[in-house]
């Protein structure tokens, strides 16, 4: 099976399913669809909102608040500092 998740995406499952997670919320995030964050975080795939924020600066290079702060709306961009 990891074999197989490797060979279709070029990484392994692990990282895949959180790759996965984080696509997710940045979904809801840009549809403005936040609750509360510790909610998305379940909704999304996380056991806790710790973790979400962990992995939601490793793959964003910023915490989720900050990338909704700085979230261009309608064009799926960034404004940079």
């Amino acid at each position: 099976m990891a074999l197989r998740v490797r060979e279709a995406s070029g990484v392994g499952p692990r990282l895949f399913r959180r790759l996965a997670r984080f696509s997710a919320l940045v979904a809801r995030l840009q549809r403005r669809d936040a609750t509360r964050f510790a909610e998305l975080a379940l909704d999304c795939g996380w056991f806790d909102q710790p973790h979400m924020v962990r992995d939601f600066r490793e793959f964003a290079g910023v915490a989720p608040r900050e990338f909704l702060r700085r979230s261009m709306p309608n064009i799926g961009g960034m404004i940079e500092n």
